[in-house]
């Protein structure tokens, strides 16, 4: 996972961290599952935290 990986997993975050807090409940619901799946993301890349 080079820098195209972190690059993309950093704007996954950001986004899904600001449909978090988006007064529409599909767009509330989307930034959980963005954020959710980078998380699954890098835990399959990298392990666990040990």
């Amino acid at each position: 996972m080079g820098i195209k990986g972190v690059v993309l997993g950093t704007y996954a975050l950001c986004l899904g961290g600001l449909l978090l807090f988006s007064d529409s409940g599909v767009a509330t619901g989307l930034g959980v599952t963005l954020v959710a799946l980078t998380g699954v993301a890098v835990v399959a890349q990298y392990g666990t935290i040990q």
